[in-house]
């Protein structure tokens, strides 16, 4: 070994360590990386100035992307996955049809993304009695689960276009 550490030179050994260790860094920052959903996010403002109310516009974008992501992290095959994407809508009815019918090889990971589903909420607040100008809050929690992708977040809107 000492006769390699004299023909490389230590420098060269010392920049490979370094190279190794930030590929190994790089690789754990990119698999624990969270699914930032409130940049994606989209209110929308109806009623009058005053009364006004505020609503998430693309609700089934993000409970989709919300679904992608929590099935992508823990492994849920294609098929499942296009199959929760297809039921987006209907998602406690397609729960209660499939779980009896998963080979036991996938019930493990629909039970995770399940459980990362059922746990990734979101809200505006306020949402009603509004005027132009205030401010409302899209806040998403998921119950302080640190292995859920999607991350506990908000952002703030300005209210506007109220009659």
């Amino acid at each position: 070994m000492k006769q390699l550490v004299d023909r490389f030179g230590k420098e060269v050994w010392l920049g490979t360590a370094v190279v190794v260790i930030m590929l190994v860094g790089l690789f754990f920052y990119v698999s624990n990386k969270k699914t930032n959903i409130a940049s994606q996010v989209k209110i929308t403002y109806s009623g009058h100035n005053g009364t006004g109310s505020a609503s998430v516009k693309n609700d089934t974008a993000l409970r989709r992307e919300i679904i992608k992501t929590d099935a992508a992290k823990a492994k849920l095959s294609q098929y499942y996955t296009n199959q929760l994407l297809d039921n987006v809508d209907n998602l406690d009815d397609y729960l209660d049809e499939v779980t009896t019918k998963l080979s036991s090889a996938n019930r493990e990971e629909m039970a995770q993304t399940i459980t990362w589903i059922l746990e990734t909420e979101y809200h505006v607040k306020p949402n009603s009695d509004l005027h132009n100008g205030d401010k409302v809050k899209f806040v998403v929690t998921n119950h302080t689960d640190k292995s859920n992708p999607i991350k506990a977040t908000s952002k703030t809107f300005k209210v506007s276009g109220l009659d």
